[in-house]
């Protein structure tokens, strides 16, 4: 079985008992990850500015969503905002999708992994590896010196499936097959060639920061 896809989520409701519902549903989920958070809470727009997946922003009278919508993309999250409404006619130019409520949580879910997917394959998509970043629609990882390296499709995949395991060591069976496909030809060795040059790319002449340790049986990222 491969490495599951991680979806961080945050359920932006201002209902604490609706929010806790959702936040909770969500998280029974396999590869979802949600954590509630009220849209005037202090600390929105820090948590706003980490690394999330999605956004979903459920409707409430005391708080306008074209506002909220627009609040949420001036603190620089670029990813995808779904809205939850019970309005048949809504229109918001910040949100990705408007979904009318009540919301069956395995379509919402169903959606989520959707405009993820698709966000990620955009030329403005960014994963935080540590000291690093990886721009997954250009291939270009950001180094910690400030220069960019342009990294292959497979390099690419190989740090995203590291990155799904959060910290975690993913074995080598699993990267071959996660980005390989199953294939009885492919050997330990070409995963190896692989990794080999992703830090080549990386790590700059061993002069930057370690980006792929190796752990028994497997590759974890080091961050």
């Amino acid at each position: 079985m491969g490495v599951q896809e991680l979806h961080r989520i945050i359920v932006m409701d201002p209902v604490v008992l609706r929010q806790t519902y959702l936040v909770q549903a969500l998280n029974s989920l396999s590869g979802c990850q949600a954590q509630g958070l009220a849209p005037e809470a202090p600390e929105c727009a820090e948590q706003l500015s980490m690394p999330q997946d999605s956004v979903v922003l459920v409707q409430d009278p005391a708080h306008d969503l074209l506002v909220l919508c627009e609040q949420i993309r001036q603190s620089d999250y670029t990813g995808p905002i779904l809205v939850l409404t019970a309005e048949t006619d809504v229109f918001l130019g910040e949100a990705d999708e408007v979904l009318p409520l009540p919301v069956s949580i395995s379509h919402l879910a169903g959606r989520i992994r959707a405009h993820t997917s698709l966000y990620q394959s955009h030329e403005n998509a960014e994963l935080v590896l540590g000291d690093y970043i990886l721009k997954t629609g250009l291939r270009h990882l950001l180094l910690p010196n400030g220069q960019l390296s342009k990294l292959t499709e497979k390099e690419v995949r190989i740090l995203r499936t590291l990155h799904r395991a959060q910290g975690q060591a993913v074995p080598r069976d699993e990267l071959l097959s996660e980005i390989w496909g199953y294939d009885s030809r492919l050997t330990t060795h070409t995963l190896e060639t692989h990794i080999y040059r992703l830090r080549q790319k990386s790590e700059n002449a061993g002069e930057g920061p370690v980006l792929v340790l190796t752990e028994a049986g497997g590759y974890r990222l080091a961050v």
